[in-house]
């Protein structure tokens, strides 16, 4: 069985276009997880192939998770993001991003090298 996708999702529905677009591209099952959930205790349930999770503002626990889990993780950012705030995530081990709104061909990209890399 293969790993699903993990999607960090808004209670207002605000993800269903990262879901689609990502389905879209992967014939991976994909889970979401709402903002009031940690997802730091559902990746410790489960190891995914990939997650989709919003950077807030640089919290210990999320640097810490960050440095630590062994999946693809990928940002999704907003454009106006600071250059600091940005690198202090990549140094602690985010390993790719995507800004809003979504470029669906370069999420489409990054699933596929990923499944290439695995792969290979």
């Amino acid at each position: 069985m293969s790993r699903p996708i993990l999607i960090e999702q808004k209670k207002n529905g605000q993800g269903s276009l990262l879901e689609r677009i990502v389905k879209n591209y992967s014939r991976r099952e994909v889970h979401l997880i709402f903002g009031g959930e940690e997802l730091y205790e559902v990746t410790e349930r489960q190891n995914y192939f990939a997650v989709y999770f919003e950077p807030r503002l640089a919290q210990r626990d999320q640097l810490y998770w960050l440095n630590n889990y062994p999946g693809y993780i990928i940002g999704v950012l907003n454009r106006k993001i600071n250059e600091d705030f940005l690198k202090q995530f990549i140094e602690a081990g985010m390993d790719d991003f995507i800004y809003k709104p979504y470029q669906p061909e370069r999420i489409g990209r990054q699933i596929e090298n990923r499944e290439a890399y695995i792969s290979g």
